[in-house]
Order: C-alpha cells, then sequence, then structure tokens
C-alpha cells in the first residue's frame, strides 16, 4: 500500500504539475525506504519519485520565449508579398 500511495502521488504531479511539500517529502522518504528494503515498500514508489522528478521539479523547466522583433518580421512579410 505504501508504494501505491506514491505512485498515485505521482500521478497527481502528472496531472496537475506541482505538489505540496509535504508530498514531496512523502514520496521522497517512500522511496528511500525502497530502495533501503525492498520488501518494506514496493517498487512503485520509485515509480511515482520517478514521475515527481519529472512532472513536477522543484525548479520548473522554463523555456524562455522571445519576441519577435519588427524588423524581423517586416522581413518576412516583405518576401512573402514578392511571391
Amino acid at each position: 500500500m505504501l508504494g501505491l500511495s506514491a505512485l498515485c502521488i505521482g500521478h497527481l504531479s502528472r496531472r496537475f504539475g506541482h505538489l505540496s511539500g509535504e508530498a514531496r517529502a512523502l514520496v521522497e522518504e517512500l522511496a528511500a525506504r525502497c530502495r533501503r528494503d525492498p520488501t518494506d515498500v514496493d517498487g512503485n514508489a520509485l515509480s511515482g519519485l520517478e514521475d515527481v522528478e519529472w512532472y513536477a521539479p522543484r525548479r520548473p523547466r522554463l523555456v524562455k520565449l522571445t519576441r519577435w522583433h519588427r524588423r524581423t518580421w517586416n522581413q518576412i512579410r516583405w518576401a512573402f508579398s514578392r511571391s
């Protein structure tokens, strides 16, 4: 049941993209217990931790969007208007 609860929290991070600190700490603790003793917590805890790290990272993966400069847009518009 413990591994399954970590997996469920991982699915929540996949669905919503963020987690509370308590939920993240619980998943990390369960994954650590699974690494120490796999008979204590099943391997679903590791899958849950992987989902949390991928879909709700501590530092969000940001993509910097740059604005198109007016000059570039005018050059593109001019190139297409010629054809």
